[in-house]
């Protein structure tokens, strides 16, 4: 082999190496351990994750950082946002500033996103036009989608319009929510405040599901139309 191929050859190999070290340190989650700067990110974007999706006792995974450009060791986030519109799930990207050796620049990164939240499932097989009892459902933590119930109460009551599976989850397209109050109703008017609760007999003056606001001619000494939402069977509380 001549110098001038010996010498082309090695250069080639130099470029080669500068590529594939390049890609290793954009592309982790492969089994290698993180760098600091992107446990910093991964928990930078997950925290962002929450506060967009606003759900407290969600659990947020950040399984994969991946980086535009190549970062010395010591960097530091000087800042974070999200880049990506809608729900933070699957594939995400943030714009981030980092800080190294007195000088600060911006990078794009993206992060492989996990949400689990509390989810309504079917304990058991639900058949269709069956109205839903506590014993029929349960909570679970699944992964976040557009049509969940995340509370019990929210779905008891309700009548099923196609048939559930068990362990399937139960989102508000899958219920037809029932009158718990109908117009005419005699109902318990519930008022809360600090330190108190008062009860008092009140007509329904509007048919209502559970949560709806509806209308009621209170019936004990002056009689006067007040506003409340249904919390349950024949009972309305005062908001």
């Amino acid at each position: 082999m001549t110098r001038h191929a010996s010498l082309t050859l090695l250069v080639a190999v130099s470029l080669i190496s500068s590529v594939l070290a390049s890609a290793n340190a954009r592309s982790r989650g492969n089994g290698d351990k993180p760098t600091a700067l992107e446990a910093e990110l991964a928990i930078g974007i997950a925290d962002l994750a929450r506060e967009r999706i606003g759900i407290v006792d969600a659990t947020i995974a950040v399984t994969r950082v991946e980086l535009s450009d190549v970062v010395k060791a010591g960097a530091r986030v000087t800042s974070l946002e999200l880049a990506s519109r809608g729900l933070p799930i699957g594939w995400v990207t943030a714009k981030a500033r980092v800080a190294s050796g007195g000088s600060e620049r911006e990078l794009w990164v993206k992060a492989q996103v996990a949400v689990q939240v509390p989810t309504v499932v079917a304990a058991r097989p639900i058949a269709r036009g069956a109205v839903l009892a506590l014993a029929d459902v349960r909570v679970e933590s699944r992964p976040l989608g557009d049509d969940r119930i995340s509370q019990v109460a929210d779905s008891v009551g309700s009548q099923v319009r196609t048939p559930i599976e068990v362990g399937q989850p139960i989102g508000s397209r899958d219920l037809e929510r029932l009158p718990l109050v109908r117009r005419g109703d005699t109902v318990t008017l519930v008022v809360t405040g600090d330190r108190f609760q008062l009860k008092a007999t009140a007509e329904a003056l509007e048919s209502g599901a559970r949560g709806e606001e509806i209308s009621l001619r209170v019936t004990v000494g002056q009689k006067k139309v007040v506003r409340g939402v249904v919390t349950d069977l024949r009972q309305v509380e005062l908001r």
